[in-house]
C-alpha cells in the first residue's frame, strides 16, 4: 500500500390553616315548652354491625393475597435475572479485552505505540492508507490515539470482534470510497483528523500533504498544491476552503475554463485560478 509521509509526521507528534378565633361565651336558658306541641320522637335507627368475613372469604382473600405476592415476587426476580442476562455481552467482551491488549495504562486510551502494535497485527502500516481508511470507520477524532469508546464502538458498528475481522472487512472499506457520498465523508473526516485539535483550520503544509493521498487522480491537487506552498500569506485552509477545492476540484476542467469569478467560492480559489491563468502553473 502507498505509504503517507505526513501521516508518520503527524502520528509522532501526536475531555389553610386558619388563625385561632375568639369566640363569646353564650348564656343557656331554659324554656319551658308544651308537650302538646313537642315534634314526635323519632325512634333511632339500630346500627349495622359490621360484616364478619367467612372463612371461606378470608381464605380465598388469603390465597389472592398469597399469589400476588408470588407473582411480584416472581416479576421483580425474573427482571433481576434479565439485568443479569443483559450486562454479560460476549462480543463487548471480547472487544473490552482487545482495547485492553493495546491500551496505554498511564493514558487511558489507545497511543501511538499501541496503534503500530495493533496495526502489525491487522498487517498494515500506520503509514499506510489503509490506516486511515481504518480510523475513518472506528470515527477517530485525532491522529495517533484512539480512545476506547472509538476503538471498541467503531469495531462494533463493523461487525468485527478481533483483528481477524479487521482485515477481512478492509477491503469492503476500501471499495466504499468508489461511492461519490462516501468519498466526499471521507474527504470532511481527514480535515478533522489530520488538524492540529486545538486549532479550527489546517496547517498549511499538512493540507499540501493530505490533498494528494486523497485526491490522487484530481489534475487540480498538483498546480493546487504548488499554489498553497508559493503563496507567503496562505499558512493555513479552514473547513470552507477545504470543501470548496473538493466541490471546485471535481466541477472545474483543467484549464480552468467556465469558471466564475462571480460565483460563491472562497476567494482563495479566485487566486488559484488568476494564478493558473496568470501562466504560473
Amino acid at each position: 500500500m502507498p505509504e503517507c509521509g505526513f501521516i508518520s509526521t503527524l502520528f509522532r507528534i501526536s475531555s389553610s390553616g386558619l388563625s385561632a378565633a375568639s369566640f363569646g361565651t353564650a348564656k343557656l336558658e331554659l324554656i319551658n315548652i308544651d308537650p302538646d306541641i313537642m315534634p314526635p320522637i323519632r325512634k333511632k335507627t339500630p346500627l349495622k354491625e359490621p360484616a364478619v368475613a367467612s372463612p371461606a372469604s378470608t381464605a380465598v382473600g388469603t390465597k389472592r393475597t398469597r399469589k400476588m405476592g408470588i407473582d411480584a415476587t416472581s416479576r421483580k426476580s425474573g427482571r433481576a435475572q434479565r439485568k443479569t442476562t443483559a450486562g454479560t455481552d460476549p462480543k463487548q467482551d471480547a472487544l473490552q479485552t482487545l482495547y485492553k491488549k493495546y491500551e496505554d495504562p498511564n493514558d487511558a486510551q489507545i497511543g501511538p505505540e499501541g496503534i503500530e502494535a495493533f496495526c502489525a497485527d491487522i498487517g498494515i502500516s500506520p503509514e499506510s492508507d489503509d490506516f486511515l481508511i481504518l480510523a475513518w470507520k472506528l470515527n477517530a477524532a485525532t491522529m495517533g490515539f484512539f480512545s476506547e469508546a472509538e476503538f471498541t464502538a467503531g469495531l462494533r458498528a463493523q461487525g468485527c470482534q478481533g483483528a481477524t475481522d479487521v482485515q477481512a472487512k478492509l477491503p469492503t472499506w476500501k471499495a466504499e470510497l468508489d461511492v461519490d457520498a462516501h468519498h466526499k465523508a471521507y474527504y470532511l473526516w481527514l480535515f478533522r483528523f489530520t488538524k492540529d485539535p486545538t486549532q479550527k483550520s489546517l496547517a498549511m503544509p499538512t493540507a499540501a500533504a493530505v490533498l494528494p493521498q486523497v485526491l490522487k487522480d484530481n489534475s487540480h491537487v498538483e498546480p493546487f498544491v504548488r499554489f498553497l506552498q508559493t503563496q507567503s500569506g496562505v499558512h493555513v485552509v479552514n473547513k470552507d476552503q477545504w470543501m470548496s477545492f473538493y466541490e471546485f476540484s471535481l466541477s472545474t476542467p483543467v484549464d480552468c475554463s467556465g469558471y466564475d469569478e462571480m460565483g460563491a467560492w472562497p476567494t482563495l480559489l479566485d487566486e488559484y485560478v488568476a494564478w493558473r491563468r496568470g501562466g504560473e502553473a
